[in-house]
């Protein structure tokens, strides 16, 4: 079963209890809107496993998060954090769909794929970046080298705050998939 926890940054803009080694990655960001972005995805973290899990947390060679007894996917962008927590590999990404073009999403093509607007783009982008975290065995992101055809992948439209995102999640989906949403989240379809 994999489970996908939503928020919004405000939802657990607050909460402080992190482990030390999420506190010492927080304290390394200068950027304050990707440090907010980041609390609230780890917050929700926490709230999807519980304190005891979360202190196993780590990172792989490669940087993907780990923690014992679950596999584990953050995402986080401007206004949005998910969490995907399941018993296999996972991967997932959300973006906003508002403030891109379809001209910033040009480079990540692969041989014959297309995307005619930039809600097409997003949706790609999204179940690219969920394919390369569901593998964790790659430091650089190449997207133009991922293929979203060979792996399951499923997309979701959200809005949050009156914003519209789009979420794709990269797991084994015949194992069941639930959306828990925290605060004012949609599915729109």
């Amino acid at each position: 079963m994999t489970r996908v926890y939503l928020c919004t940054e405000e939802e657990f803009a607050d909460f402080s209890l992190f482990p030390r080694q999420i506190e010492a990655e927080f304290s390394r960001i200068t950027n304050a809107a990707l440090r907010a972005q980041k609390r609230a995805a780890y917050a929700l973290l926490r709230y999807a496993l519980g304190r005891e899990k979360l202190q196993s947390f780590s990172k792989n060679s490669c940087g993907k998060p780990t923690v014992q007894g679950a596999e584990i996917s953050i995402s986080h962008t401007h206004g949005l954090a998910a969490i995907a927590v399941s018993d296999h590999a996972v991967g997932v990404d959300a973006e906003k769909l508002s403030g891109r073009t379809l001209k910033d999403f040009s480079f990540m093509l692969a041989d014959g794929e297309r995307a005619e607007n930039i809600r097409e783009a997003l949706v790609l982008w999204t179940k690219k970046e969920a394919v390369f975290k569901r593998a964790g065995n790659k430091r650089r992101f190449l997207p133009d080298e991922i293929r979203v055809e060979d792996h399951q992948t499923k997309t979701y439209f959200l809005n949050a705050n009156g914003e519209e995102y789009i979420l794709s999640l990269a797991a084994r989906l015949e194992s069941g998939l639930e959306l828990i949403p925290i605060g004012n989240i949609t599915v729109i379809e």
